[in-house]
């Protein structure tokens, strides 16, 4: 099973409160900036009628009020005397106990606060009355320990998402968690590699988890969330603006180029690129593109060649070499 993004369709979506999305949405290529963000089109210009009956209504904009003459204030937010309230005090926690993302959730089965974090050792649970004075539970699943997804050597985990889904009907999948995870086997090169991909995984009562599904390249802290006006997963996918490669080092010809956090170039397919070669003691002759594993160009070989069975390179560098 590989995770996806759904598309929606072009045709303008009306949510629960009036705002009509404009078509396509998300928006297509808009370039994000440090400048403030432009006034959004539901205050420029909002519903004639606005249905207040889902929901709290929150008064965070001017979207509900047509005139005032109250002042809106913002009140930051204050540290509890506790912090941290969930601190690295396990051996195998090795310094480390962040809420990465992760998630941390009031449960009404059981009336229990629960949260997921990152440890060294991987992904650790721990239990609260109130919020403020957590249990860290001798669990099975690495016998002794809090732990209930250890990371594996291969796959060492980045951020991660737990979600407690109270809309799914199958209790067997009531919370899942979406770990972006680093692929560290080794590249062509011999270095390890960086390629980053989603693992997908499901629990009854977020302890025990099975792996579901993977999804295809993504990039650090990237997350995920339920809209429940919606009725959408959306998926906050980071992208990389850079696939950098692996160095190569050899003497000869027609070498295959490693990425350094990414297996191939699928992420740019159709996007405009720009390739930047740096040279130590080498030549560059030519080079090319390829959407084969093997490497064929594709393209014409002029004379040909033992090692090409035809006029037109179908085999990659083997075809080079005698």
């Amino acid at each position: 099973m590989l995770l996806g993004l759904l598309v929606p369709p072009l045709a303008a979506e009306t949510l629960y409160n009036g705002i009509e999305l404009p078509k396509p949405w998300p928006p297509r290529g808009r370039e994000l900036t440090r400048q403030p963000l432009a006034t959004p089109p539901y205050l420029q210009s909002p519903p004639p009628t606005i249905p207040i009956d889902t929901g709290r209504q929150l008064l965070v904009d001017d979207f509900l009020v047509e005139q005032t003459d109250l002042r809106r204030t913002y009140h930051r937010p204050k540290y509890h005397p506790a912090s941290p309230v969930i601190a690295p005090d396990r051996p195998w926690e090795d310094g480390r106990s962040g809420v990465f993302s992760d998630g941390v959730w009031f449960d009404p089965a059981d009336g229990l606060f629960k949260a997921w974090y990152w440890s060294k050792a991987g992904t650790c649970y721990a239990t609260s009355r109130d919020g403020i004075r957590w249990q860290k539970p001798n669990l099975e699943v690495v016998p002794g320990t809090n732990i209930v997804v250890p990371d594996q050597a291969q796959f060492p985990r980045n951020s991660s998402t737990t979600w407690l889904d109270l809309f799914e009907p199958d209790p067997a999948r009531r919370f899942k968690m979406f770990t972006v995870v680093i692929d560290r086997s080794p590249t062509g090169g011999g270095d390890k590699g960086n390629r980053k991909f989603i693992q997908f995984r499901i629990s009854p009562d977020g302890v025990h988890w099975r792996e579901a599904g993977q999804s295809f390249n993504c990039s650090d802290r990237s997350t995920v969330f339920f809209n429940p006006f919606r009725k959408q997963w959306i998926f906050s996918l980071r992208e990389s603006g850079k696939q950098r490669c692996a160095p190569l080092k050899a003497d000869q010809t027609a070498m295959k180029v490693n990425w350094s956090n990414a297996s191939d170039l699928r992420a740019v397919a159709g996007k405009p690129v720009k390739l930047r070669f740096h040279l130590r003691q080498g030549s560059l002759y030519s080079f090319w593109t390829s959407p084969a594993a093997h490497g064929a160009s594709g393209g014409y070989v002029g004379a040909g060649g033992p090692g090409f069975s035809g006029p037109t390179d179908t085999v990659g560098p083997a075809g080079n070499r005698l």
